[in-house]
């Protein structure tokens, strides 16, 4: 038993150091935004519910692997600070039968000391498109943060960019979320 202490000490260590962290979304910490144009004026709505996880390995502030990133978006937190501009959001979206928007990682595709590029399912008002992120991190002590922005058009989604005043104020089809998401250890 003497001889296989230290065989078991090794194997311990190692396992610990290639064990994935499972870190949960800090909603008040993070910042998201969604940002657009329209015939009017550019546009801009803060998401003030967001929630998810990640699980990943790392080694000092280097991101060695990453695993089960998921996001979820609450579409009623999407707020422009204008009530009318809201609910047109949250009828375009059709929030009452499609309440969230979900990220959902499905591969790793480049991973470098500063940024990490993934695909992964974008679901929104009932579609779901693969699509490219690619984000700049930090890692502490306790905690990751990514941050980066993806760009796309509504009607990928089957959403019809959003009118007002009986279709004279036309939102434009190109939508940008800008994100600083920061998921701390549990």
């Amino acid at each position: 038993m003497k001889k296989l202490m230290p065989i078991i000490l090794t194997l311990l260590v190692v396992a610990n150091l290639n064990a994935q962290t499972v870190y949960r979304l800090d909603n008040t910490s993070s910042d998201m935004s969604v940002l657009g144009t329209s015939t009017l004026h550019d546009w801009e709505s803060d998401v003030q519910e967001v929630s998810g996880s990640v699980s990943l390995t790392a080694e000092g502030n280097q991101l060695k692997e990453l695993a089960d990133l998921s996001i979820t978006v609450i579409v009623k937190s999407i707020k422009s600070g204008k009530s009318g501009m809201d609910k047109n959001t949250y009828n375009a979206l059709n929030e009452k039968e499609f309440p969230n928007i979900t990220y959902e990682l499905t591969s790793v595709e480049n991973m470098t000391d500063k940024d990490v590029r993934t695909v992964g399912r974008l679901s929104i008002s009932g579609t779901t498109n693969s699509k490219e992120l690619i984000s700049q991190y930090v890692i502490n002590e306790a905690s990751i943060s990514f941050n980066g922005a993806i760009t796309f058009n509504m009607t990928e989604f089957n959403i019809d960019p959003p009118t007002a005043l009986m279709g004279t104020i036309k939102t434009g089809d190109e939508v940008t979320i800008e994100y600083d998401v920061i998921f701390s250890k549990n």
